[in-house]
């Protein structure tokens, strides 16, 4: 029984080290992010960074929705068409990069080399919820309280569309 009571210690210590760190993220919510368009302040796209078409997004067409710039600091402007009086939501959700898309973001260095950190909890808030009128529709989402990081943008609307657009978050403090 002694033996027992030496030795239980030494178990739970060792199966607690041996539990995937990564093990809690991949039971929760967190989409990756392969890949995103990055844009300058004046909408204008710079590249392409990583690969977008693995991500999870339907992009749907007739929205023709951009978001700038990308990455961005405190904000950001999201454009885009509607063919109909409608109300639509944009939520922000945190994702995770992959490894590949974070490194090649970090090898972009124009202005600065952009680097994110993962995220450790999940969430989820909605940023805008309002009636657009058709036709072509600015939009501009301030950021402040969200922290440096890879999210996505969530598009709904009142007809039952949703899509996502990557986006990320840095900041020098």
């Amino acid at each position: 029984m002694k033996k027992l009571l030496y030795i239980l210690p030494l178990i739970i210590l060792f199966v607690s080290c041996n539990e995937d760190p990564s093990n809690a993220l991949k039971e929760e919510q967190f989409k990756t992010v392969y890949g995103l368009v990055r844009t300058f302040e004046n909408s204008q796209i710079a590249n392409q960074i990583g690969d977008i078409t693995k991500n999870s997004c339907t992009h749907i067409e007739a929205l023709e929705l951009s978001t700038y710039p990308n990455p961005t600091a405190f904000g950001v402007t999201i454009e885009l068409n509607s063919d109909s009086k409608q109300t639509i939501t944009f939520s922000i959700e945190t994702a995770l990069g992959e490894k590949q898309f974070l490194d090649s973001l970090s090898a972009s260095s124009y202005p600065s080399p952009i680097i994110v950190p993962q995220h450790e909890s999940y969430f989820k808030r909605e940023l805008y919820s309002a009636e657009v009128n058709i036709g072509r529709n600015s939009i501009h989402l301030d950021l402040d309280q969200i922290g440096t990081g890879v999210y996505y943008l969530i598009y709904e609307d009142s007809e039952g569309n949703s899509d996502c657009y990557p986006l990320a978050i840095q900041r020098y403090d």
